[in-house]
């Protein structure tokens, strides 16, 4: 513990003192904070130009999500188009973004009659025939071919009953066509089209499954199993994605506020308590248990490789071994001297570990002694563990809107009809968004990915600001509510700060998305296979694996840095450079006191939470 009168823990911590190097840096501008409290309290707004430039984004934001409403119709992402350019589901007549007119309210089943168009168009369906049904209609007993018929002639002003009249005829009107079109019919012409699968409602789509009835069998020979590969592909596309997402949480959701909101709080105030009293045994235990765990897989190596034999360390333990790693023990497997040099590495990684943990000894108690620290801070100001409660419900409220703005922009293109390869008109309508639609998208993308970074970081400065006025006063500051006093000064005087950290994070998570774009369009080019693909797939990996390091970097030093500002009120650069200049400073200790509690945190955490 510490005393309020002192600037540092006490003598066995050794966490910081003035003698620290970079604490005088870290401590500057304390005038006009009270006693005992280094919190600077006479501040000036701090990256203004920054906080400028974040308002006209969110500006900008807003005038897409205007566009968006006043254009969209999230009704073309729910339901389809039909070969006339109507949506099923809705009277066309009534809408001013579709190319028909007909009236199909009752209708919102979109289905493929023409099989051999989809595999004419390579099973691409918006360029393939199709029509909206009320029901998706099946194969019946076998005992007679049915069929499905395209939309009848309106007669007269009646724009439902000749609908009605069809749909209870089971679509089917075959029997009363001509010879020729009956002819035309059973060669996939039209205007009837055979039934050679069963199909059933997916999310208004309907999916063949099954197979031909035998007795039909060789009167067609389309090669049905692509047909109905081309319907999943289509069910897995995003809209249909996001549509099962949006089914599941409202099926779910009580499950996911019991144990992803209440058990969770609960359990953190529990880890809390059993912190406070028993930190050290945790600490220990962890330490203690990853070693032994080291130095199992060591052993795991040896004797999977026969450099030792089952004896040396007990028949027992060697099928419990065999048991949770699922493979056996021979050591006359193939790849025995890849096994024998995984041993000899992993001897030079426990040995390195045990050496590590013993030379840092005295830095662990160090660490104990923060985790202390901080778990009587947080037990201290309980309105701690709530304010994440309060990023986390900003963050589902942007994430509602995002979404929400985003299937009406989605939404806002123009209905055309598709072409093939040769710019001929085919049987399919579509949704197309213009490239002013399509930046648009783009720069909501990436609004959700910085107000997303935004909310983080605020409620990291909030949280750092908390519990710095409790480590420079042990709750004697005078401050009513640390958080809320936190959350003033962040409001008044840092949010520039804020948007600028959150902006640089937004950006790398921005550039990993585009490589990932990059990277599904180059394997779509080499179809993912021969040498090609596997090089593609490597350089890729490496990208990805280099952009998140620099991610983690990014996000450790910006926690950093907002504690530097929560403390002293500096501008997010000068803090990034304190920060840094503090964390080469003390390089051990903020490994350790990292390491000791993450791994603590995440042990304690999945023995507490079997549910995960």
């Amino acid at each position: 513990g510490h005393r309020p009168d002192t600037p540092s823990l006490d003598k066995t911590s050794r966490v910081v003192s003035p003698t620290t190097p970079g604490y005088k840096a870290a401590t500057m501008q304390v005038e006009g904070s009270s006693a005992g409290n280094r919190i600077v309290k006479d501040r000036q707004c701090r990256d203004v130009l920054f906080l400028i430039f974040f308002i006209a984004f969110w500006v900008g934001m807003l005038i897409c999500a205007g566009v968006g409403f006043s254009k969209g119709d999230p009704r073309l992402l729910l339901f389809g188009l039909d070969y006339k350019g109507n949506l099923c589901g809705i009277d066309n007549a009534d809408s001013d973004r579709t190319v028909g007119d007909m009236k199909l309210d009752d209708f919102k089943n979109r289905y493929w009659p023409d099989m051999s168009d989809i595999i004419d168009n390579m099973g691409q369906l918006s360029r393939a025939k199709s029509i909206c049904l009320a029901n998706c209609p099946s194969m019946g007993d076998g005992s007679k071919l049915r069929f499905v018929c395209d939309y009848p002639e309106q007669e007269g002003d009646d724009r439902e009953g000749y609908l009605n009249a069809w749909r209870d005829k089971q679509y089917d009107y075959f029997e009363e066509l001509s010879v020729d079109d009956q002819a035309s019919s059973m060669s996939m012409k039209g205007p009837c089209y055979p039934i050679w699968l069963n199909s059933s409602s997916s999310y208004q789509t309907c999916q063949y499954f099954g197979s031909t009835a035998e007795e039909f069998k060789n009167q067609t020979n389309i090669d049905m199993d692509a047909v109905a590969n081309s319907i999943n592909d289509y069910l897995g596309g995003g809209a249909e994605i996001l549509q099962r997402y949006i089914a599941d949480i409202e099926t779910a959701w009580v499950v996911i506020v019991v144990c992803g909101l209440a058990v969770p709080v609960v359990l953190s105030f529990v880890w809390l308590v059993l912190m406070r009293y028993l930190t050290k045994f945790f600490v220990w235990l962890t330490i203690i248990l990853l070693n032994v765990f080291v130095i199992g897989v060591t052993l795991f190596t040896y004797v999977k490789a026969g450099l030792i034999g089952s004896d040396a360390i007990g028949s027992d333990n060697v099928a419990s071994l065999e048991s949770a790693s699922g493979a056996s023990l021979d050591a006359s497997d193939e790849n025995k001297s890849v096994l024998v040099g995984m041993a000899v590495l992993m001897t030079v990684v426990a040995v390195l570990f045990v050496l590590f943990t013993l030379a840092m000894i005295s830095r662990i108690a160090i660490a104990t002694s923060v985790l202390q620290v901080a778990t009587q801070a947080v037990m201290t100001t309980p309105t701690v563990v709530l304010f994440p409660l309060t990023t986390f419900l900003s963050i589902v409220v942007l994430t509602v809107y995002w979404i929400f703005v985003a299937v009406f922009l989605y939404s806002s293109g123009d209905v055309v009809q598709n072409t093939d390869a040769n710019g001929e008109a085919t049987s399919g309508y579509t949704m197309d968004l213009d490239r002013n639609l399509q930046y648009m998208l783009v720069y909501h993308f990436f609004g959700l990915l910085w107000g997303i970074q935004f909310i983080l970081a605020f409620g990291q400065l909030v949280i750092a600001g908390a519990i710095a006025s409790y480590y420079w006063t042990k709750g004697a500051g005078g401050e009513v509510s640390p958080v809320m006093s936190s959350i003033s000064r962040a409001v008044r005087y840092h949010v520039g700060s804020v948007a600028f950290g959150s902006f640089i994070v937004a950006v790398m998570e921005f550039i990993r998305v585009v490589m990932k774009y990059i990277e599904q369009k180059c394997k779509e080019a080499t179809d993912n296979s021969g040498q090609a693909g596997q090089i593609i797939k490597m350089f890729f990996c490496c990208i990805q694996c280099c952009l998140a390091c620099v991610e983690c970097v990014l996000k450790f030093i910006n926690r950093h840095a907002y504690i530097v500002i929560a403390v002293d009120g500096s501008s997010y650069c000068t803090a990034v450079g304190r920060a840094i200049k503090l964390l080469l400073a003390n390089v051990l200790r903020v490994a350790v006191v990292n390491t000791v509690g993450m791994a603590d945190n995440k042990c304690v955490t999945d023995c507490m939470c079997p549910i995960k």
